[in-house]
């Protein structure tokens, strides 16, 4: 049987791969299927189709994995936003599931066997702190279906941050098309930013006792915990090393030490 867009097949899900899709087969073709979770058995309906392999989208569960719960957002769906692909999966076996897509890379690519822990940053909500939204042709904000141009308008997202307030956003006039970029800072600054309009002031993040001023649209961690954790990270890996080096001198115990006590004034251009 040739599969086509459209098409509702009957399918096992064998595995998980990256990008938030899980693995199925029929006959013998691979498809990549959004909102399912290995073991399950699904109708999924085929979206897309290439030479070499198939996606599509769980859109009922015939056997339901004892992970299966409900996504707590009305968007995450197989017609929603596409911000969240695991919503509908319990937290902890989402980390177990992460931690298998790093485990098969390192295998695939680098012929490497590993083991990995994927670690849980709290809080599982409101935990985003930089949102990238897009105006539909109403006026509103919205997020992006996945993999398509469709613009799904929202009215909440509950990964942003409690203090991104699309109500008041969608108050403005905006433009058709355009992107409007939020930041909620370590320090409590809000920053809309809106294509076309753009009066980049500079905002402040800390993160322990360092203070960065940045453009509201420049790169920074959207995960609001994950400075600290990733600060503390390295911290804890140049005390350890610092411990256990035991031929370096002692200049160059200096120069790994400086991530503690050097003063940095860093600089971004953009394009």
């Amino acid at each position: 049987m040739r599969v086509q867009s459209g098409d509702q097949l009957e399918v096992d899900i064998t595995a998980i791969a990256h990008g938030g899709h899980c693995i199925a087969r029929y006959e013998g073709r691979v498809i990549f299927v959004r909102h399912a979770i290995p073991g399950e058995r699904v109708i999924v309906e085929i979206s897309d189709v290439t030479k070499s392999f198939a996606r599509g989208n769980c859109i009922s569960v015939i056997k339901a994995s004892k992970h299966r719960v409900s996504p707590p957002c009305s968007y995450a769906r197989f017609d929603g936003c596409g911000g969240c692909d695991f919503q509908h999966i319990d937290p902890n076996y989402q980390r177990e599931l992460k931690s298998e897509i790093i485990k098969e890379q390192f295998s695939r690519l680098a012929k490497m066997e590993i083991d990995v822990e994927v670690e849980e940053v709290k809080p599982n909500l409101h935990w985003r702190s930089r949102m990238e939204f897009t105006v539909s042709e109403n006026g509103k904000v919205g997020l992006y279906a996945s993999r398509s141009n469709q613009i799904v308008e929202i009215d909440k997202c509950l990964i942003a941050h409690e203090d991104i307030d699309i109500e008041k956003i969608n108050q403005a006039k905006l433009p058709k098309s355009k992107r409007v970029d939020v930041a909620i800072t370590s320090k409590g600054q809000s920053a809309v930013v809106i294509e076309g309009r753009e009066n980049l002031g500079l905002i402040e993040e800390q993160v322990d006792d360092i203070n960065f001023s940045l453009n509201p649209i420049t790169f920074w961690q959207s995960h609001r915990m994950a400075p600290t954790v990733l600060s503390q990270v390295v911290r804890d890996y140049v005390q350890q090393s610092l411990q256990i080096t035991s031929s370096i001198s002692m200049g160059e115990q200096g120069y790994l030490a400086q991530p503690f006590y050097l003063s940095l004034e860093l600089q971004e251009e953009l394009p």
